[in-house]
């Protein structure tokens, strides 16, 4: 056979299998759908379901390979987990998962879990009766934060926070036999290695440790591979360690787009049976809103069982064709479900999206204050970082539209630095006509979705 002719029928080959989705997730469900699948119907009854987040963020996922040791059940991401089922092919992707209701305030309870500044989460929460006195459910965590970014500020977290029947409160997603929270600090290749699965074997020559400080630089190449990608050059702030590479699992490397993820996990405490509890599934993204997590929960594992061992165990009846959950659950909703969500800053402090005309770039002389008003805030309190998202309408292409939504962003953080804020402490992208606040339908929407977002975090 002709070297060149080989060679061709092995690259279409390899791009084939490469190209066959192996792990599939599916958005289109309701969120009362979502949590039956992994809900074991028989031992645990749930109520007053909420959800906060963008719809292409939660899913259920199904694998035809058991090479993680969970193969379905229930997705949550802090970007579209779409994109976490088409091989790692970069060592950074991100997407957006909070909705426009929530954007930019951060959730307390995964600050606490990760002593840091949590955006980009997503909450899904309800109330819920176990019917014994144990509940149980195994899972898995995985992030695109591995390995480069392990030890840093950016220590993605998610949690499984159980509260209720008094004072009690406890967050479920532990390291085992620890009393760690499951974060990417936590769980790594150098910290609890065992529980650990590696998926990367990119070298990225961006990133470098700072002798000094033992801190990671700021994550700015990641702004310019995206727009490299977006326009088709080529991405050289990345090499591929072939060595590493032949000790990736070929299913997941070609199928699994998180750079790392910890084996199956296994959340569990003792509750009282018969009494109304609530639990707070979210994850985030910390310090900034860049690169994804997910948490994969498998199908039917959550379940209460019973468990004689527990401390001070006491036998309890049988009540499940006597008592009236209903009537449980309505003097629970008393104090319904509030999904708390802090300011990001100061709260006298409103922070409005800058708008724009049609194809133009220029500032409106009302946002122009805000702008100045703003810098003069970040100029007092240096602890805040800026993010700036560039959008458009979808009049125009994509290649247009994402040079526009660049432009846009560029020009407020042009503004911010002429008045005063230093400029490594800004970072910008343009996301084209992603992310609509409004239908394209009518000049009103449009003209809502042509803005550019500020986030201030700490």
């Amino acid at each position: 056979m002709n070297f060149k002719v080989f060679i061709f029928l092995f690259v279409l080959f390899h791009q084939d299998i490469y190209s066959q989705n192996r792990i599939k997730v599916d958005t289109s469900f309701k969120i009362d759908f979502l949590l039956d699948q992994i809900l074991d119907k028989k031992s645990i009854v749930i109520n007053n379901v909420k959800f906060r987040g963008l719809s292409h963020s939660i899913g259920t996922f199904k694998m035809d390979s058991n090479a993680i040791g969970i193969q379905k059940g229930l997705v949550m991401s802090t970007g579209n987990i779409n994109d976490a089922v088409k091989g790692n092919k970069t060592p950074g992707t991100s997407g957006l998962a909070w909705d426009n209701n929530y954007r930019f305030k951060s959730d307390r309870d995964l600050n606490l879990l990760s002593q840091g500044r949590v955006c980009d989460q997503i909450v899904l929460e309800f109330d819920f009766i176990p019917l014994e006195n144990q509940i149980t459910f195994r899972y898995f965590f995985a992030s695109e934060e591995y390995k480069e970014y392990v030890g840093s500020r950016f220590n993605d977290v998610f949690g499984f926070i159980v509260t209720g029947d008094g004072n009690f409160r406890k967050n479920l997603a532990l390291v085992p036999e620890r009393s760690d929270p499951v974060t990417v600090n936590n769980i790594n290749h150098v910290k609890n290695s065992s529980l650990y699965i590696n998926n990367n074997c990119f070298e990225n020559l961006n990133i470098k440790k700072n002798i000094d400080e033992q801190q990671l630089e700021p994550r700015t190449p990641f702004f310019k591979n995206v727009i490299l990608k977006l326009f088709g050059f080529k991405n050289k702030n990345f090499t591929i360690n072939k060595e590493e590479l032949k000790k990736m699992d070929n299913f997941l490397f070609n199928n699994f787009e998180y750079d790392g993820l910890t084996k199956p996990l296994t959340a569990s405490c003792f509750l009282t049976p018969y009494k109304v509890y609530h639990m707070k599934i979210a994850i985030g993204d910390v310090g900034d809103p860049m690169f994804d997590s997910g948490v994969f929960i498998e199908e039917g594992s959550f379940q209460s069982k019973k468990n004689r061992n527990a401390p001070y165990f006491k036998e309890y009846e049988d009540l499940r064709g006597v008592i009236n959950f209903d009537s449980l659950f309505k003097e629970k909703v008393k104090t319904p479900i509030k999904i708390d969500s802090p300011p990001q800053i100061d709260e006298r402090f409103e922070i409005t999206n800058v708008n724009f005309e049609t194809n133009k770039v220029i500032i409106p002389d009302s946002s122009e204050i805000n702008i100045r008003e703003l810098a003069v805030y970040l100029i007092k309190n240096k602890t805040y970082r800026v993010h700036l998202f560039g959008y458009t309408d979808n009049i125009g292409s994509l290649e247009y539209n994402q040079e526009l939504s660049v432009k846009r962003a560029k020009k407020v953080k042009e503004l911010l630095v002429a008045t005063g804020v230093a400029e490594e402490r800004i970072n910008y992208i343009g996301n084209n006509f992603a992310n609509p606040l409004d239908n394209n339908d009518s000049e009103k929407g449009r003209s809502a979705n042509r803005r550019v977002e500020i986030v201030v975090l700490e």
